[in-house]
């Protein structure tokens, strides 16, 4: 069991899935859907220690919600599962927990180190010293960059563009810097192989179920971005499209 607080990202409110949230539950406003999940995973938070929660029903946790069939929903964009006797939040370790929030508080304290070591330099640092520091940074990321591979984006564009099919959109090229920063960050996850890459996009293509192709009341669909992240390629290797 956790303490009291969990940790959100904060862009929640303006995922996919809260949207198709609302609109499912015919909800105007999408940060009560917000609200009402940081409800239920602050009750996982308090009551499970893995997420598994043994003979919860649908009824007890859209009780908790105020929204009939807000569990349901959970489900539908997979944000909760159904177990044989209970519910199960998915990567619960990930979001939830004391690993969760340990993981969040070294990022977040490793953070203030670092702003706090670039406003308040070392005081025995002369202006020459300071210099000559940056300057072997600057060459130790210049040689960092010159060992790891380009990545190859209009390869990918291309892989994309061949794989994926009609209702999901097609790209032209990958040039904005978002764009760019998911790709890369994409290619690493496939281990730098465009034959993974290949088989990742066939695989969304054939299993992505209705949620994704617009077959919903909300009409979404997936586009790029969203198939290329993390969570989304989580999903698929959890045969949870």
């Amino acid at each position: 069991m956790a303490d009291f607080w969990i940790k959100v990202e904060k862009g929640t409110p303006d995922k996919p899935e809260v949207l198709q949230m609302a609109s499912d539950l015919n909800i105007e406003d999408p940060d009560t859907i917000t609200g009402k999940l940081v409800r239920v995973w602050s009750w996982f938070d308090s009551n499970s220690e893995n997420g598994h929660a043994p003979s919860v029903t649908n009824v007890l946790l859209d009780r908790l919600t105020g929204v009939k069939g807000f569990c349901d929903s959970m489900i539908l964009v997979g944000w909760l599962e159904k177990t044989e006797d209970g519910v199960l939040i998915p990567n619960y370790d990930r979001h939830l927990g004391q690993s969760a929030k340990k993981r969040g508080l070294d990022a977040e304290r490793k953070r203030k180190s670092r702003d706090k070591s670039r406003k308040e330099p070392d005081k025995l640092t002369t202006e020459i010293g300071l210099e000559e520091r940056e300057s072997r940074e600057e060459n130790i990321q210049e040689v960092n960059q010159a060992k790891s591979p380009a990545c190859p984006y209009s390869k990918i564009a291309d892989i994309y563009n061949e794989c994926i099919d009609q209702p999901f959109p097609s790209i032209r090229a990958i040039t904005t810097d978002k764009r760019k920063r998911l790709t890369k960050k994409f290619y690493g996850v496939m281990n730098k192989d465009l034959d993974k890459v290949k088989q990742y996009f066939t695989y969304f293509n054939q299993k992505a179920g209705t949620f994704y192709r617009g077959e919903s009341t909300s009409g979404w669909i997936a586009d790029f971005e969203y198939i290329i992240k993390e969570d989304t390629i989580e999903k698929a290797r959890e045969n949870r499209l």
